[in-house]
């Protein structure tokens, strides 16, 4: 498969079912290791790891990019560099009610799930190793509540380093915001600002 830049839509073409750490892809970091299908029973992309014969999958690449799919015996074939997910080593779970909407201005809320990370192994940029896409929309939805990149990519989770760093949150719609800053270590503070700062008429309170 030749990917663009942006989000990809593959299918699985063998009977066989595969991983997708199984496959080629060139080059190794530019596809991010987060594979959606969508699930009809929860009307819902899910997250998966294998391929399935006669399912189709969405794929994020940062760049041009191919995926190869090697069915090969396993000592013909190529060393794997698919990148791998690792936890990062401390995660505040942030949970949001009331973001999704319709297409047409109707009100998918229902409360979900961002993770804020922290590793020393990270960076303020996309990495594959720790960060996870937020999937795509369905067709009769958008997705209202993430965070966002300097690069303008939808994140659910977002792992940077451990110094001063700032974890944009995109909310398109009125959004209520739940977490525990016990989960914060002893050295560690936080703070959750509005863009552009609080006003007498419109306060944020923390």
């Amino acid at each position: 498969y030749h990917l663009t830049p942006g989000w990809n839509l593959i299918g699985a073409i063998h009977k066989r079912e595969f991983a997708w750490s199984e496959c080629e892809i060139n080059p190794s970091d530019a596809v991010l290791p987060t594979f959606y299908t969508y699930d009809p029973t929860g009307h819902r992309y899910v997250e998966t790891t294998y391929g399935t014969y006669g399912k189709s999958y969405w794929v994020f690449a940062l760049e041009p990019a191919t995926i190869t799919m090697d069915f090969r015996d396993e000592g013909e074939k190529k060393a794997s560099e698919y990148v791998t997910k690792t936890k990062a080593e401390w995660q505040l779970t942030i949970v949001t009610e009331g973001g999704g909407s319709t297409a047409g201005g109707g009100s998918t809320a229902s409360a979900q799930k961002l993770i804020a990370g922290i590793d020393r192994g990270a960076t303020s940029a996309i990495d594959g190793q720790y960060d996870k896409l937020l999937p795509p929309p369905l067709p009769d939805s958008e997705n209202s509540v993430y965070f966002i990149t300097e690069e303008g990519i939808p994140l659910q989770t977002d792992t940077r380093s451990p110094s001063n760093q700032i974890w944009t949150i995109k909310v398109d719609e009125a959004t209520r915001v739940y977490f525990n800053f016990r989960q914060l270590p002893a050295n560690m503070t936080a703070q959750l600002q509005r863009d552009g700062g609080s006003t007498a008429d419109d306060p944020q309170v923390i």
